[in-house]
């Protein structure tokens, strides 16, 4: 059932979608997340990805683990965001023993070098946690803006369509509208369970 929506109130919007994520049991998201990987990998846009990157799941976002280890066996080349001075997003290289420290937000995230660290330009495909998103690929995220000022050239991107964003996300989290900001940089599509 989508969630009727009349420009509500961002912040009070993520703390319901927050609320409501916390409340699944670890059935219910180990659910979902099995029921996107297998959606995901039979997808031509991630099938025909190499270079994919996620995020590591905190507080209620659809669990990557099982779809991070899958694309390993694949041979996908993946990558998890850093956060940095610049209030951007950097990629660097993950597999299933990157060794691993926590930001300032106290998300994990792969100890790498810079000269390891890849452009988002140079992704084919990236997952992208939410707490709403509506039919026209608008996103709520946390508010921080680290997505939206990445992916900014794609906006005015001539040179195709890479990287493909594509959100992950439970079904109640699907609004009727969103009221997009002129920085907002909307998803290619979006799955959900």
């Amino acid at each position: 059932m989508k969630q009727s929506q009349t420009p509500l109130n961002r912040d009070f919007l993520r703390q319901q979608m927050i609320q409501r994520r916390l409340k699944l049991t670890p059935a219910q998201q180990q659910h979902s997340a099995l029921a996107l990987q297998k959606q995901l990998f039979q997808s031509a846009e991630v099938i025909n990805s190499q270079h994919i990157a996620a995020y590591w799941s905190v507080r209620g976002e659809i669990e990557t683990a099982a779809i991070l280890r899958h694309a390993e066996k694949l041979g996908k080349n993946l990558y998890l965001p850093l956060l940095t001075d610049d209030h951007q997003l950097h990629f660097a290289p993950y597999q299933h023993n990157s060794p691993m420290q926590a930001n300032q937000f106290r998300i994990p995230e792969p100890v790498v070098t810079n000269e390891q660290l890849i452009k988002a330009e140079n992704l084919d495909l990236v997952l992208v946690p939410l707490l709403a998103f509506d039919n026209k690929g608008n996103r709520l995220g946390m508010g921080g803006g680290y997505y939206d000022r990445t992916f900014e050239f794609k906006q005015n991107n001539k040179q195709g369509k890479k990287p493909l964003l594509v959100g992950l996300a439970h079904g109640f989290q699907q609004v009727e509208t969103l009221e997009a900001e002129p920085w907002d940089v909307p998803l290619d599509f979006v799955v959900t369970a």
